[in-house]
């Protein structure tokens, strides 16, 4: 059996080194980790800025099970949900040796998936490995307006070698439309531009 990056009694001086390694271990096997409770440090709390929680639990991202509503089957249909019952999970609590650092250590681990398919194009295929930093020449292929969706999403999978869906593609040019136009909300945009249209056509006052 391959030796694992991340294990059962491994210890970590901060939150930041410790997400680090778990991101690097969700990429080794496949599985997207969420927080499903969490129990946060005081704000007044010397260690909150290092550490920000006293024990957190991970679980898969598939893994708390959803009751299906009582609807049409039309209606269930439509509904997409990740949650089919997967009992991955992961512990992790800080402690506070007397006259030592403090540390967080991974107390409880449990893997073995059950109830859906685990690969690396099911991993990449999940919104938070899909959330991509863009930079100037992101914003370029976003922004023109001779490409088609389909040429923009084959240069972003080229450039972020990761899966690229066109509702990705979507989301990526609002956020860019709004850093552009200054973080302003759809209204305000909206109103702008109505403003622009008056203007141009001469019926402002």
């Amino acid at each position: 059996m391959a030796t694992l990056s991340l294990n059962v009694g491994d210890t970590f001086p901060s939150f930041d080194e410790f997400v680090c390694k778990l991101n690097a271990f969700q990429s080794e096997i496949f599985t997207q980790f969420i927080i499903k409770v969490g129990e946060k440090l005081p704000a007044d709390d010397a260690l909150f800025a290092m550490f920000k929680y006293s024990k957190v639990r991970y679980v898969c991202k598939q893994g708390n099970r959803v009751h299906k509503p009582k609807s049409s089957l039309a209606t269930r249909q439509k509904q997409r949900s990740f949650k089919v019952g997967c009992p991955v999970m992961l512990n992790v609590r800080l402690n506070r040796p007397k006259g030592e650092s403090p540390f967080l250590k991974i107390t409880k681990m449990k893997l073995g998936h059950q109830n859906h398919q685990v690969c690396k194009e099911v991993f990449q295929l999940y919104p938070e490995q899909r959330r991509l930093v863009t930079d100037e020449t992101d914003r370029y292929v976003l922004s023109s307006r001779t490409m088609k969706t389909s040429e923009r999403r084959d240069i972003l999978e080229k450039r972020h070698k990761t899966p690229v869906l066109t509702q990705d593609i979507y989301n990526m040019q609002r956020k860019t439309l709004m850093t552009k136009d200054g973080g302003l909300s759809d209204e305000q945009r909206c109103e702008a531009l109505i403003k622009d249209v008056i203007t141009m056509v001469g019926l402002e006052k």
